[in-house]
């Protein structure tokens, strides 16, 4: 790698004086942001609350969706730092940059950034599809129970498994892509600096659709288990019953 002597900085390394118009962070992430905290704050406490007061055994579909309750709800308790550091914007006068990753060294954060890619996203992913792979053809072999309800529930099954992959891509695909397509330019020698500032953006630009994945979770577990969709129906009628023998 060839270095300049007047600038300290490799010659084929991404332009670092480019700079980047973020204005939209602070206009689109706070208000995103706090519209999963408003929804997925309360979502995923009613179902850790459902799950840990049903009188019920623990199934294992109950423990793994506690789990992810549990983690979203984590998430989602996080959130309040991050709406305060994109709401705050400029300070006095001054705009302060947490540059992780400085543009003299993107070709060396390329690999480390393709790694957290690979392990928090395409392994996980992969693991997901080969199991609702595998589910599907346990579903669509001929001896098991036969009647209209095996395939009524065989049918629930492999609906619910797409469904769930379905969210998870679209919760964290995008962002993946375009986290990775931004490496990808950030570390190629010679681009422009509205390409690198157009890629930051769409790159910034998804990772409310990598958060909403932590609404999506509680509300396929609402409608999928039927039993914890019954629950709050019942309770409603107790306090509509309640309320209508307190007026007469």
């Amino acid at each position: 790698m060839a270095w300049d002597n007047g600038t300290g900085q490799a010659l084929d390394a991404p332009p670092t004086n480019c700079v980047y118009r973020e204005n939209f962070k602070h206009l689109l992430l706070p208000p995103v942001y706090s519209a999963v905290l408003a929804v997925g704050l309360p979502l995923n406490a009613c179902v850790i609350a459902q799950i840990c007061t049903s009188r019920r055994a623990l199934t294992r579909t109950a423990v793994y969706t506690l789990n992810l309750a549990l983690a979203d709800l984590l998430y989602a308790c996080s959130l309040p730092l991050l709406i305060y550091n994109y709401a705050q914007g400029i300070q006095r006068n001054r705009t302060v940059c947490y540059d992780l990753s400085p543009p003299a060294l993107a070709t060396r954060y390329m690999p480390y950034g393709m790694t957290l890619t690979v392990i928090g996203f395409l392994l996980p992913f992969v693991a997901l599809l080969a199991c609702y792979c595998c589910l599907a053809r346990r579903l669509c072999r001929q001896d098991g129970p036969a009647g209209p309800v095996a395939q009524e529930r065989r049918g629930k099954a492999a609906r619910m498994a797409v469904v769930v992959a379905a969210a998870f891509a679209i919760s964290f695909l995008p962002f993946h892509i375009t986290k990775t397509a931004y490496l990808a330019v950030r570390s190629t020698p010679g681009v422009s600096c509205p390409v690198l500032e157009a890629f930051a953006a769409a790159y910034k630009g998804t990772r409310p659709f990598a958060s909403a994945n932590s609404v999506l979770d509680p509300i396929l577990f609402y409608f999928t288990q039927k039993k914890f969709r019954q629950r709050p129906h019942k309770l409603l009628q107790k306090l509509t019953a309640k309320w209508q023998r307190q007026g007469r």
